[in-house]
């Protein structure tokens, strides 16, 4: 009953093209009225993607032919032909494929030359025809569906967090993907099926399109990095040796996390000075800003501030620009994202949330709401994006993964559960004498809880709203020393295991740090600290004076260091190498060194005699033999049993052995395994309105 005008007969020939695709009518009715009825109220079937080998952005154009409203159809035959004309198009397409050994781009061209005539075509023909056909069901969205696997022997690990993308236009993903040992990135044209590895991104995480599609940020090696596709240059830009997100926005700026205790920095993403964005604003607690968004005209953004690691500690914030005055747009919330369809997304639990959002006026209109689709929420961000069409790129995630059993493991592998409720745990540690275990609880805040073995009680050593972590025992089995996130910094602190007396603060500074092992003697206790350069330092404190100094500095990363038995040596874990490798020197230091790991290696444990050195590599947990007389040796390495405990959706997996021999770990019950594939939901935007 409207005036029509050339998006009517856009309409008309969206409806011929679904029936040409589907083989179905998409309205119908028993009469007129009820035809008219339908078209104005329902949304066809989902197209068959999957059955028919439908290119992904076919189907797009399709759904837009057929949006109920004329504003969000293509607004000229033009526009309309444009994209057609794109689908068959090699010499304006991003390269989705590489020639095998080559190293260099080549095209593509999707065979829909003859289908893409055809509909041209049938599109003349269309005015008028909508009125008569039928549709296959009245409840459904025009929302298609799909998996995209890797290729073969490639799975994506969550190791650092948001490792994937999609570009503006819905053309083409990006991910960080595992190979082996190789991380690096993988682009893939939605509609085609070959993948583009991208040279000189080893180690690579957290990428992101540049607006136009043309080019990729990342994080890799401690730093800021681009590559531009066509020519697969890549520039060094910054310093981030933790990189906590990165958006690169149309005023031609990247802006990006450098680190986990740090503020937004800006860049040109042509290469340049960088400069601060936002300032932690430590009176509140603040203690990272992550995951930056720039929203459309580049006069403000996103950003996820946090105040502690628990979903508690988390708030999603629009910052203006020009003034740096920020406005909560959603609490408990991970990894925020404004998307056209006027919302702002974020993670919570597993699940993808939105909330009504005005770009003109920076706030949000209305309340959050579950659009139902489950997506991977971790330590490192929620794993989703969504191009400005409205399609989705997501991994599906699941609350109950988050749950772990606390469990004893004898040297052949066998298990033996423990008599703790099943929940969110992390970082075993054995009491000295073994007859406790402290570990991380993650609720909605984070904690230390302690287990006593013989009495069957579980005691919660902490109570405070921003987070404790990384529970160290001290040789009496009377304190315990642990990473406190407490006004805005997250240092080292102790506190008595009776619950007598209050904690202490060991450390000081801005800097993440987290205690890792006690001398036998008590007189000192190795922590690591994130420097802004060199990533990650193991420091010793002493005890007695609360001195620290750096014990081991690279410039790559030097973590879990632990003591022996004796005080004599200090095994840890660095990259120095090119990849983690366990490492053994002596206390006091004398310039000698020795590798234990032959093919990789982390988390080192010292046997309670001292005569074994245990260490986690290539899903197995590994054992060598020590001798310290008449000088120090280390055996071959040898597999003891499968590391199912090692896949776990919290960063910190420390386990514990005890005197008998037997290993305690924290199995995750719903194990988070590498995923080999993704999801693509098409014209998501559809379903989002409907969970609103």
């Amino acid at each position: 009953g409207g005036v029509a005008d050339p998006r009517s007969d856009i309409f008309s020939l969206g409806v011929v093209l679904y029936e040409m695709l589907s083989g179905i009518r998409p309205f119908s009715g028993e009469t007129p009225a009820d035809v008219m009825s339908s078209i104005l109220k329902d949304d066809p079937a989902d197209l068959p993607v999957t059955e028919r080998r439908l290119p992904p952005a076919l189907v797009r154009i399709v759904g837009r032919c057929l949006e109920k409203a004329a504003a969000a159809r293509f607004q000229s035959a033009r526009d309309l032909a444009f994209a057609l004309d794109a689908l068959t198009s090699t010499t304006d397409s991003l390269p989705s494929a590489v020639a095998p050994g080559s190293g260099v781009p080549r095209g593509r061209a999707v065979p829909l030359g003859a289908a893409v005539l055809a509909v041209v075509i049938a599109g003349l023909l269309a005015a008028n025809v909508a009125w008569r056909l039928k549709p296959a069901s009245a409840d459904q969205a025009r929302v298609a569906k799909m998996s995209i696997p890797f290729p073969e022997g490639d799975a994506m690990d969550f190791a650092q967090g948001l490792d994937l993308d999609i570009s503006a236009d819905g053309r083409h993903v990006v991910f960080a993907v595992t190979h082996g040992d190789i991380q690096q990135l993988m682009l893939r044209a939605l509609d085609d099926t070959a993948w583009q590895p991208l040279p000189g991104t080893s180690e690579a995480y957290g990428p992101f399109f540049s607006p136009d599609g043309k080019s990729i940020g990342f994080f890799a090696r401690g730093k800021l990095r681009t590559i531009t596709i066509s020519s697969l240059d890549t520039r060094e830009l910054a310093d981030a040796p933790v990189g906590r997100g990165g958006s690169w926005a149309d005023d031609g700026f990247i802006y990006y996390s450098p680190g986990n205790t740090s503020g937004i920095m800006k860049v040109a993403s042509a290469g340049g000075q960088p400069a601060t964005v936002t300032m932690l604003d430590r009176a509140k607690g603040e203690v990272s800003h992550r995951w930056p968004q720039v929203l459309p005209g580049s006069e403000a953004m996103l950003v996820t501030v946090w105040t502690g690691p628990a979903r508690d500690n988390k708030t999603v914030q629009v910052v203006r620009l020009d003034s740096g005055t920020r406005e909560t747009v959603a609490t408990g919330a991970d990894t925020g994202r404004y998307v056209r369809s006027g919302h702002v997304l974020f993670g919570r639990m597993d699940a993808l949330m939105a909330v009504p959002f005005d770009v003109e006026r920076l706030a949000a209109t209305g309340t959050a709401f579950r659009t139902g689709a489950p997506i991977r929420i971790g330590q490192e961000g929620a794993s989703y994006a969504v191009s400005e069409g409205g399609d989705l790129l997501h991994i599906p995630g699941d609350e109950r993964r988050l749950d772990a059993r606390l469990v004893w493991v004898d040297r052949s592998g066998k298990v033996e559960p423990v008599a703790v409720p099943p929940q969110d745990i992390a970082n075993t540690r054995l009491s000295p004498d073994g007859r406790r275990a402290a570990f991380n609880i993650h609720g909605a805040t984070f904690e230390i809880g302690i287990f006593d073995f013989e009495r069957g009680l579980l005691t919660s050593l902490t109570n405070n709203t921003t987070g404790s972590q990384a529970p160290v025992w001290s040789p009496d089995g009377r304190r315990i020393a642990f990473r406190g996130t407490r006004n805005g910094y997250r240092n080292v602190w102790i506190k008595s295991v009776d619950g007598t007396g209050d904690e202490q603060q060991l450390t000081r500074g801005e800097r993440l740090q987290t205690p890792m092992s006690w001398s036998p003697d008590g007189k000192y206790l190795l922590y690591y600290e994130t420097d802004p350069v060199r990533a990650n330092d193991i420091y010793i404190l002493s005890m007695a004076d609360g001195k620290a100094a750096p014990l081991i500095a690279a410039p790559l990363a030097q973590v879990d260091g632990i003591w022996s038995p004796d005080g004599r040596w200090i095994a840890y874990t660095s990259e120095e190498s090119g990849g983690e490798e366990v490492y053994v020197l002596p206390f006091p230091l004398t310039g000698d060194r020795w590798r234990i790991s032959t093919t990789g290696g982390a988390d080192p444990l010292w046997s309670r005699d001292g005569q074994e050195l245990f260490y986690r590599s290539g899903g197995k947990v590994m054992a060598v033999d020590i001798r310290t007389t008449p000088g120090f040796s280390a055996g071959v390495p040898r597999a003891l049993f499968d590391d199912t405990f090692a896949v776990s959706p919290n960063y910190m997996t420390g386990y514990s052995v005890a005197a008998d021999g037997r290993f305690l770990f924290a199995q995750p019950i719903k194990p988070d395994a590498p995923r080999r594939a993704v999801e693509v939901v098409l014209n998501w935007f559809s379903e989002l309105r409907r969970s609103q």
